[in-house]
């Protein structure tokens, strides 16, 4: 990040705009989850586009530019077995919240997207991760609640019914080039549910029976 920094910033070109994108995820059973995995996760999504933004911050003063930061509607929502991803972005959330609070005051815009299910290269990875981390303790103590095969194809299922990565690059589009951009864009669906549906549905419920549920889906 430093060496890109500095390269960009040797061109001589004023810097408009910085979209932070870096993500990885993880679905494991926090008692399972290995701390270098849920170190090497919060370095990715959190500390890494956190240390890129200070970086350019004061390029981004210069210019008045425009920073969006892609998050994800987990940041607000969260499910068994995702809680490092959820961690992660709860986290992201509130530095972008700080970063728009702070910044504003040198007209800077500070835009968060926060995606449900988008067909991207992600879903493969996880389970890639997913397949790495099973061990016979694990599967018989939460194999039964979360691995089953019915459930992995009902997951793929909703995964192919998500939105094309077009939904997050036309929000990302309108944060960095509209006259009047929104702080927030919840784009795609969950489970054929509206994303923006689920976090009204989320703040609304009372926490017991979105639990409830939650251990349905």
């Amino acid at each position: 990040m430093d060496a890109a920094v500095a390269q960009v910033l040797t061109t001589g070109i004023p810097v408009i705009g910085l979209v932070n994108n870096a993500g990885v995820s993880n679905n494991s059973p926090l008692e399972f989850l290995p701390m270098p995995k849920l170190r090497q996760l919060l370095e990715t999504n959190v500390v890494g586009p956190t240390y890129l933004t200070q970086k350019l911050t004061p390029a981004l003063r210069a210019s008045q530019g425009r920073v969006v930061q892609i998050s994800s509607v987990l940041g607000k929502v969260t499910l068994a077995t995702r809680g490092a991803y959820s961690a992660s972005k709860h986290a992201f959330e509130a530095l972008s919240d700080v970063f728009r609070l702070e910044l504003a005051n040198f007209g800077v815009s500070v835009s968060i997207v926060e995606p449900a299910y988008v067909k991207t290269e992600i879903f493969g990875k996880v389970q890639q991760d997913i397949d790495g981390m099973k061990s016979a303790e694990l599967l018989e103590l939460y194999g039964p609640l979360y691995y089953r095969a019915d459930q992995a194809k009902k997951k793929q299922k909703q995964i192919e019914g998500g939105d094309s990565p077009m939904v997050t690059s036309e929000a990302i589009e309108h944060a960095m080039f509209h006259r009047f951009p929104k702080t927030r864009y919840v784009v795609a669906n969950f489970a054929g549910i509206p994303a923006d549906v689920c976090l009204y549905l989320n703040w609304l419920m009372p926490d017991r029976l979105l639990d409830l549920v939650k251990s349905k889906m």
